[in-house]
């Protein structure tokens, strides 16, 4: 067994067991909430948003994690990205922080419950936003944001002609 002792929050880890040649890759998830908590496996889904070409239901990659319980994707601004592909059914809103450079590439996300922010600028985030192709951040009820600026969060949108972005506020 593998015990860890974690502060309250939400958490994804990745482990690999190897056995002679094959490499088993297992996924885990944990809520902590001041007590003590059991990680449950999960198995990664097509959830049809990518991030430089990995499917986010892998749940982590090079500089960014997936939360399939607050549905969650946090860019943490270390490495350059590309997000692409189409969630219509709010399993997936992305925060940006740090100083990231972002591209949004026919990207359609769109968010169905109250304060449903699609995409989030972390307080303080200095993003790049460049865009490719058609892109839509749509969120439907309550007072959710299409593309929300967190306190002292900064966004350059850069573009070329055949771009788009259009977004929507519940």
């Amino acid at each position: 067994p593998v015990v860890l002792w974690l502060a309250d929050g939400e958490y994804v880890f990745k482990f690999a067991v190897v056995s002679g040649s094959r490499v088993v890759t297992q996924h885990f998830e944990v809520s902590v909430d001041g007590e003590d908590a059991v990680s449950t496996a999960i198995d990664p889904v097509d959830l049809g948003v990518f991030v430089n070409g990995e499917n986010v239901g892998l749940l982590m990659g090079d500089g960014w994690t997936y939360s399939p319980i607050s549905g969650l994707l946090t860019l943490d601004g270390s490495v350059p990205y590309v997000v692409s592909g189409y969630d219509g059914v709010g399993k997936v809103q992305v925060e940006i922080r740090g100083e990231a450079d972002v591209t949004f590439s026919n990207l359609h996300l769109s968010g169905v419950g109250s304060n449903a922010n699609i995409v989030r600028l972390a307080d303080g985030a200095q993003v790049k936003l460049g865009l490719a192709g058609t892109n839509l951040l749509y969120s439907s009820l309550g007072n959710g944001a299409g593309l929300r600026l967190s306190g002292a969060a900064r966004a350059e949108i850069d573009s070329c002609d055949a771009a788009a972005m259009l977004v929507v506020g519940g």
